[in-house]
């Protein structure tokens, strides 16, 4: 009898992530491919990223049982029924579920338990699932309208603020991080790159580590930005602790949550309130967990197997 074969995709916006396991979560697969926000990068290169990770983790060929997609970009003004063909075109399988990318993050959080999940990456947002499994969403305003807390965001407070050093109203070394890190060499080259180049979230949002480093390093203008983004996460998630009926506890996943600085300042901003967790599965193990889940109900020593390789992959640095 030829064993039951799961898989799920972390399709975001800065990059593609994929894992396959087996009915006892044994990992059978794990691949990496390029952007896959629809509304950034398109359909065309959202679906090239999807065949790249199926090829990088030698998926090509393999039918499975059950598949999820959790998509970058995916709301109510989104083409679900083009996305779902996409998938299936990607991926052999009769059993295929997508959802907003978010909800990998918020099931790998705590296995789908009770409890509120912080999305800190290119974007932000703050979810949480109650006793009864009803999922509450404050944030995910996307770039233009919110995402405080983002990568996005810092580099692009950081990016303003640098361009006041250069009119001499504020005193920070972000604008020579800024010059370096984009490799501007004239105001011309900044406008450019802003207004007139194509560039991308994610492309931006990697600026954030240089700004953090800057805030430890203490710069003021960085720290204080670096702060204020961490608390804004802080008070969304007291927000929600306050408006939903849920266990007490906070998970972080996203790239800032492997600041230690940052995540200090987060901590400080819901102390008294939530206990700060480490998540129970990376995102993309949170999306195999779901596409486990939708065929049959995964009992404990599956999850435990599913936490034990993610935790791997997590020290390893190979997520």
């Amino acid at each position: 009898m030829e064993r039951e074969l799961f898989i799920g995709i972390d399709a975001g916006g800065s990059e593609t992530k994929l894992v396959a396991c087996d009915g006892r979560g044994n990992l059978v697969g794990y691949g990496k491919g390029g952007p896959a926000n629809h509304l950034s990068v398109g359909l065309e290169r959202m679906k090239e990223s999807l065949v790249e990770a199926m090829k990088d983790a030698g998926c090509d060929g393999l039918h499975f049982e059950s598949a999820y997609i959790g998509y970058s970009g995916l709301g109510i003004w989104s083409p679900s029924e083009l996305l779902e063909k996409i998938g299936h075109e990607v991926i052999d399988t009769d059993r295929l579920a997508i959802n907003n990318d978010c909800y990998n993050a918020l099931y790998g959080g705590f296995g789908g338990e009770s409890g509120i999940v912080a999305v800190t990456g290119t974007g932000s947002m703050v979810l949480a699932i109650d006793e009864d499994g009803e999922v509450t969403r404050l944030g995910g305003w996307g770039h233009l309208l919110g995402d405080w807390g983002s990568g996005f965001r810092i580099a692009m407070d950081a990016i303003q603020v640098a361009l006041k050093v250069h009119d001499g109203t504020v005193d920070s070394k972000l604008h020579d991080k800024m010059m370096n890190f984009f490799g501007f060499d004239s105001s011309r080259a900044i406008v450019r790159y802003f207004y007139i180049e194509q560039h991308s979230k994610s492309e931006i949002a990697a600026f954030a580590p240089v700004v953090i480093e800057a805030a430890v390093s203490g710069d003021r203008e960085a720290r204080r930005i670096v702060e204020a983004n961490a608390i804004e996460v802080a008070r969304t998630a007291v927000v929600m602790y306050n408006r939903v009926a849920v266990a007490p506890r906070l998970a972080v996943v996203g790239g800032l949550s492997k600041s230690e600085f940052f995540m200090e300042q987060l901590r400080w901003g819901v102390s008294g309130w939530l206990k700060l967790c480490k998540p129970l599965l990376q995102p993309v193990f949170g999306a195999v967990l779901i596409a486990m889940n939708n065929f049959r109900k995964v009992d404990k020593p599956v999850l435990e197997r599913l936490s034990e390789i993610s935790g791997e992959y997590e020290r390893e640095g190979r997520l």
